[in-house]
């Protein structure tokens, strides 16, 4: 019979929680480490980005485009020391022809899903 104080009772019991409290310290050490830098190719210096006029998102405003799509863009631009040349379309069927096409490098706008796309 075994006894609690018998050490072939305590040794799976105190294993089990070792293993459990490392494998807990390598899963949360992952959340504390920071992201790893991107290894990828350098980012272009000037991406052409493809877009319509389609308040909020994108207006004119004293001449330059304005809003919160031109307003994201620039912000991940600048994430990415990149720069962008804008390309205007009529609608989201030329913006989407235009980044097939190779004119543009992405497209932003309010471009929704829909059963087509």
């Amino acid at each position: 019979m075994t006894r609690r104080g018998d050490r072939r009772f305590y040794f799976p019991t105190a294993l089990a929680a070792r293993l459990a409290a490392a494998w807990l310290a390598l899963a949360l050490g992952g959340l504390l480490l920071p992201p790893p830098a991107f290894s990828a190719a350098p980012p272009a210096k000037h991406l052409r980005v493809a877009t319509r006029e389609i308040p909020p998102f994108v207006y004119k405003e004293n001449g330059k485009l304005a809003g919160f799509s031109i307003d994201l863009w620039q912000s991940i631009a600048e994430e990415m020391k990149a720069g962008a040349n804008f390309i205007p379309t009529g609608n989201v069927p030329e913006l989407l022809s235009a980044i097939k096409s190779g004119k543009a490098d992405l497209g932003i706008a309010a471009i929704s899903i829909t059963a087509e796309r």
